[in-house]
């Protein structure tokens, strides 16, 4: 099977995203580290020095390598993976508070976007083939969550410790995934194919754009003024975030609302409803800014679980 090596946004800076590239051929998920940081340092560090002096001063902080010199040196101190987390919460913040800072660069989120990618491929270390105790089941394949909901994938479950699989299974066929869950798993024991994975596979990028937003989506529920559409999104996200509590650390748990939310078929039009009828919007005002009849903004509240839509006591 071929590996499957991330893009590099076209829109990315151009010396850093030539660099990223010529590491990607030259690398594979699990090469040594030790190799990836002496590529990191041969060929992505000048690069991003380049980058950095055309930032902005006031933005450099939210590069994670910044006080550490360059990146080799801040990956071969903290990991790949600490690396990873530690530019994620940086990108973060600045995708949040970049409206308000006094300077700007277009090109910086994109380059961050990419570096993350890069980041993430390269959190993949080179293991040796190992099996687990007396048993013949490799302990290197993917373990992983499900594609579509925060639940582990089969693999994972079992050898966490859930061997109900094997209750249905007294042949000894089973053939566990290391992509979905037993519930979105595409065949289900019996042959028959699943309507949950199907109906999953259509909405897929409704639930990875939930996830994505749902982890981006930090702070207290924003108030006016709201600029945009995707400013009621995320007034709505962070009001449910705070309804249900949910620990943005907690990746699982974001997949799971993330789920419910799609099998929901919250919309981004539903969403947007409700975050209006959160800052105290009327019907008019809904129909006014959405260019439909107050007709159609009844009959989407009427679709909305009751759960979703919040007053604004303040």
């Amino acid at each position: 099977m071929a590996m499957i090596i991330p893009r590099v946004n076209p829109e990315c800076d151009a010396d850093v995203a030539l660099a990223i590239g010529r590491i990607y051929r030259r690398i594979r998920r699990r090469s040594k580290t030790s190799t990836k940081i002496r590529l990191i340092r041969m060929h992505l560090d000048p690069a991003l020095k380049r980058f950095e002096r055309l930032v902005p001063r006031s933005l450099r902080t939210y590069l994670s390598w910044h006080y550490h010199g360059s990146l080799a040196e801040y990956t071969s101190r903290c990991g790949f993976d600490q690396a990873y987390k530690g530019q994620r919460l940086f990108t973060r913040i600045y995708v949040k508070l970049q409206r308000s800072l006094p300077d700007s660069y277009e090109p910086l989120y994109i380059t961050l976007e990419s570096v993350l990618t890069f980041l993430d491929y390269c959190c993949f270390s080179s293991l040796k083939p190992r099996n687990l105790v007396d048993t013949a089941i490799s302990a290197n394949r993917r373990l992983d969550y499900c594609r579509f909901c925060g639940a582990p994938a089969e693999y994972k479950a079992f050898l966490d410790g859930d061997h109900s699989f094997k209750e249905e299974d007294p042949e000894d066929k089973l053939r566990l995934s290391n992509w979905y869950c037993s519930k979105h798993k595409p065949w289900l024991s019996e042959g028959n194919s699943n309507s949950l994975y199907r109906r999953a596979l259509r909405s897929k990028a409704s639930f990875d754009m939930d996830v994505f937003r749902l982890r981006m989506a930090i702070g207290e529920p924003l108030r006016d003024p709201w600029r945009d559409n995707e400013d009621l999104i995320e007034i709505f996200l962070r009001k449910y975030i705070q309804e249900h509590e949910i620990d943005l650390e907690d990746y699982a748990s974001i997949r799971e609302h993330a789920r419910a939310l799609t099998d929901q078929s919250m919309t981004d039009q539903k969403k947007i409803v409700c975050a209006l009828l959160y800052l105290g919007k009327n019907q008019s005002q809904i129909s006014e800014h959405l260019g439909i009849t107050r007709q159609a903004v009844s009959k989407i509240k009427k679709s909305i679980h009751p759960s979703y839509i919040y007053i604004n006591n303040a």
